[in-house]
């Protein structure tokens, strides 16, 4: 399977907005509270979170007014980042990706079956160590049509990918930090085991 993230871009105001598709073609999830490793224990790292959307059928080029046809179920996923290897891929060139967690590890928590309205007030807790923020599709991703149909004229829709229409800000991880999310009024889900895993 493959995941798509939009990693949000933010200006010297504070100021975000929509940035470049990121695509792990050959994507390794996490599920069940399994571990993610760090490849290289010395360099920086963040993990940004985002909405996961599980997707449906298969499509390309879809109408933003369309996509919630291809959506399958919701969670919450974490993107991680190698802040030194994003430096080298900046000062020679190389695609982003290279810097996105190691063998393009995402862990993903437990699902809740998709509907527009579930999508439209999803907004969960993320934390990692003694750092936490709140991630909400109302405030990161409003125009989450526009963001699925923006990746579908890239990439073609498969049954199982996960898209992740709007990373949020980063949060540092080190081997032993714990991270957890919970969900804001989101039916179906406990609200302490959306997301439970250990970064070794």
């Amino acid at each position: 399977m493959k995941a798509l993230a939009i990693a949000e871009l933010t200006d010297s105001a504070g100021g975000r907005s929509r940035g470049e598709i990121l695509a792990l073609t050959d994507a390794s999830v996490l599920t069940g509270g399994k571990p993610l490793f760090l490849p290289e224990e010395s360099h920086r790292y963040v993990l940004c979170p985002s909405l996961g959307i599980l997707t449906c059928n298969t499509g390309r080029k879809i109408a933003p007014r369309f996509v919630h046809r291809y959506c399958q179920s919701l969670t919450v996923a974490a993107l991680l980042w190698d802040l030194d290897e994003l430096d080298r891929c900046r000062t020679l060139g190389l695609p982003y990706t290279r810097a996105c967690s190691f063998d393009f590890s995402l862990p993903r928590g437990k699902t809740i079956p998709f509907s527009v309205e579930a999508m439209e007030r999803f907004s969960f807790t993320f934390r990692a160590g003694d750092r936490e923020q709140t991630w909400s599709v109302a405030a990161q991703a409003p125009d989450w049509r526009e963001r699925l149909g923006a990746m579908s004229r890239l990439f073609t829709f498969r049954t199982g990918d996960l898209l992740l229409p709007a990373l949020g800000p980063g949060l540092p991880v080190a081997v032993d930090t714990h991270v957890s999310a919970w969900c804001a009024d989101t039916d179906n889900l406990e609200p302490h085991h959306i997301l439970d895993f250990n970064i070794k």
